[in-house]
């Protein structure tokens, strides 16, 4: 997503909460899912169009879908990278990017306002709503089926304790409606249960935070460094916002094993979705995602060298806590010899007259006035002129010149390894060597002979048999 998806432009962060009557109903139906995605989706196109004053704008962004909630719970909602401004044209063809301003509280509502009017509207068009008077409804129970019930018991909040390091209970249970509401933030916006936040940005050029926000968005269900055994048989999950005290989602195995099976996403539902420039069809997507700084090394005649002026002090992105601020493991690589020439972030900061460049020796994007024939705002300062669209050379380098460079969605485990946790699985514990793939053993004897030369158990004893817990 970062190497080959992501360009080197600033991005925000937008996150769409679903109201409580809805989660069920978009975990489980693929068509509400993308239907509510979509508008939401075009509702922020919609408020950056208006913020640039521009209506021909081409717009991108990567919605990653999430049915989980800090405690385990089924909370269906939506993180939506957004390319924080838009692409146009200038009168002589060349691509430019235009940045946005940062939303205002104003903005944000009008998106929720938006995406609540336009999603009941769909909803009530597909008969998804009951709209029936409360006298005409039946009051017959409803018959749930397996999935159904363990989607009914991961949409409660659960029995929250507070454990000590010893793993022993301190206090008693909390429910739905004694959590109380949220203060409203300058980034948040609420409107009938849909819940906007957009208070997240990355600047451009800042690689190692872009890839931090990925991963935040990409994270799996739940954490095992979290969940605990307690002495009793039950199952602890330590939550992630801890609530009056309490710190631990306290369940029985059967309880624990409903709401992981809700939490799987059924078949056929894609969590990863492509919006706008960055769409599959795109005609200007070739020319905005990343390539490699191999492939366009054809195109280094056409590069200048632009003096870089300093980054003003209110240039640092806003990045939300527990989320950005941990630094990735960098391999240990030398300094470059000659530093990057440019940079998005700070090419952002030129002011509107003067600043004319060419593409920067770094080969991402470089500000390039506009004159007036766009009909676009001074305020809103220089575009960026997207030409030829490489991996900066701060990413490069610390990709090891590429070695590190994710050409697929399905990276080598050695290289993920090395990239993640800067650990090199291919060098040899014993002579310090690189280790090298020579040949996959499919014969059992074959296989055999060479674990026994090495003194590795070819048999080992059989695990036992899974017994469950004795309950009455």
């Amino acid at each position: 997503m970062v190497d080959r998806v992501l360009p080197n432009v600033p991005i925000r962060q937008w996150v769409l909460s679903l109201p409580y009557e809805l989660r069920r109903l978009a975990a489980f139906d693929a068509r509400v899912l993308t239907a509510v995605g979509r508008i939401f989706v075009e509702a922020i196109f919609a408020e950056q169009r208006a913020q640039l004053g521009m209506n021909s704008t081409e717009h991108g962004a990567v919605t990653h879908i999430q049915r989980f909630g800090g405690s385990l719970n089924l909370n269906c909602h939506y993180h939506v990278l957004v390319l924080d401004g838009a692409y146009i044209r200038d009168p002589d063809g060349l691509l430019l990017f235009r940045p946005c301003p940062p939303p205002s509280h104003e903005a944000i509502e009008r998106a929720a306002r938006r995406v609540h009017f336009l999603a009941l509207r769909w909803l009530r068009r597909h008969h998804y709503l009951d709209e029936r008077r409360a006298e005409e409804r039946s009051n017959e129970s409803e018959e749930l089926s397996a999935l159904d019930g363990c989607a009914q018991l991961a949409l409660r909040t659960g029995s929250f304790v507070a454990l000590n390091d010893a793993n022993v209970e301190q206090s008693a249970k909390d429910d739905d409606e004694a959590l109380g509401e949220k203060r409203e933030k300058r980034f948040t916006a609420t409107v009938s249960g849909f819940n906007v936040h957009a208070a997240v940005r990355v600047a451009a050029d800042n690689d190692e935070a872009r890839e931090r926000l990925v991963r935040y968005c990409t994270r799996p269900t739940l954490s095992l460094e979290r969940l605990s055994l307690l002495p009793d048989g039950r199952v602890a999950y330590r939550v992630k916002y801890p609530r009056r005290g309490t710190t631990h989602l306290v369940m029985t195995p059967v309880e624990f094993l409903a709401r992981a099976t809700a939490l799987l996403p059924p078949p056929r539902f894609p969590l990863v979705r492509y919006h706008g420039v960055l769409a599959p069809h795109s005609k200007l997507r070739s020319a905005i995602v990343p390539k490699p700084r191999t492939a366009v090394a054809a195109c280094s005649e056409h590069t200048h060298g632009v003096e870089t002026p300093a980054l003003p002090k209110t240039s640092r992105p806003t990045e939300e806590k527990g989320v950005l601020d941990k630094p990735l493991a960098k391999p240990s690589v030398p300094a470059p010899a000659t530093p990057a020439v440019s940079s998005a972030s700070s090419t952002t900061s030129m002011t509107a007259t003067g600043a004319t460049a060419s593409t920067s020796a770094s080969g991402s994007i470089a500000s390039r006035s506009t004159g007036s024939a766009l009909s676009v705002p001074a305020s809103l300062g220089p575009a960026i002129e997207v030409y030829p669209n490489a991996i900066t050379v701060s990413h490069w380098n610390r990709l090891l010149n590429g070695e590190l460079l994710a050409t697929s969605p399905r990276v080598a485990w050695a290289t993920l390894l090395k990239r993640t946790y800067s650990v090199d699985a291919m060098i040899c514990p014993r002579c310090g060597g690189r280790l090298r793939l020579m040949a996959v053993i499919n014969d059992r004897a074959t296989a055999h002979k060479i674990i026994d030369h090495l003194g590795i158990g070819a048999h080992p004893k059989p695990m036992p048999r899974a017994r469950g817990p004795d309950y009455e």
